[in-house]
């Protein structure tokens, strides 16, 4: 946020550090914000903290096996939850167009790009949890999971066309990270730039 500010976006925030999906949703403070003001682009900043808050990936996570191929980590959980994310999606975003003032409004998103496992709290740790303790595989299951995290944002633009859109972050980090989901100065700069182009 403080870098498309900079860049001289207005930006009116109502987020809370750590929400999900899920209490974005149930709290639903946005609908007032939007009936009260006239925005152009409505924001939607989710899915990190439903993936990996409180240290629980290694709920979805199956125990290492020499054997097994990185896709092949997933558990059934973890594709539960992105069902129920994309629910949480589309419930948002169809009461985001009823709510607006706006009647032109659009939803923007956006994913992640391949974060590095680092031993910390969201991804190392977890993961160490279930064994996989090579950063090699553990960078293939991230890949693995942001790939079809992609994949859950693709079909509700399907869904949605002109009005949702969200911006590919893969490929624009490196390895400008300052932890496991937090990038450096520098990196945040261009991830802002490739948010602007899609509003």
């Amino acid at each position: 946020m403080r870098s498309l500010r900079k860049r001289g976006h207005t930006i009116d925030s109502i987020a809370h550090f750590g929400d999900t999906l899920t209490q974005i949703a149930a709290a639903g403070d946005y609908k007032s914000a939007l009936e009260k003001t006239n925005y152009d682009v409505f924001l939607l900043c989710g899915s990190g903290n439903d993936l990996l808050g409180g240290g629980d990936l290694y709920r979805h996570l199956r125990v290492y096996d020499k054997d097994r191929e990185p896709e092949d980590y997933l558990k059934a959980s973890f594709f539960t939850k992105l069902a129920h994310m994309e629910t949480l999606y589309c419930e948002i975003i169809e009461e985001t167009l009823e709510h607006s003032q706006n009647g032109d409004i659009k939803i923007l998103s956006h994913g992640y790009d391949y974060a590095f496992p680092q031993n910390g709290y969201w991804i190392g740790k977890p993961m160490a949890r279930q064994g996989i303790l090579k950063q090699k595989l553990g960078k293939k299951i991230v890949v693995v999971m942001i790939d079809h995290l992609y994949g859950m944002l693709r079909r509700v633009k399907f869904q949605y066309p002109g009005r949702f859109d969200y911006a590919n972050f893969r490929g624009i980090v490196g390895s400008r990270w300052h932890d496991e989901l937090h990038p450096k100065k520098k990196a945040f700069k261009d991830l802002a730039k490739k948010l602007e182009k899609k509003f």
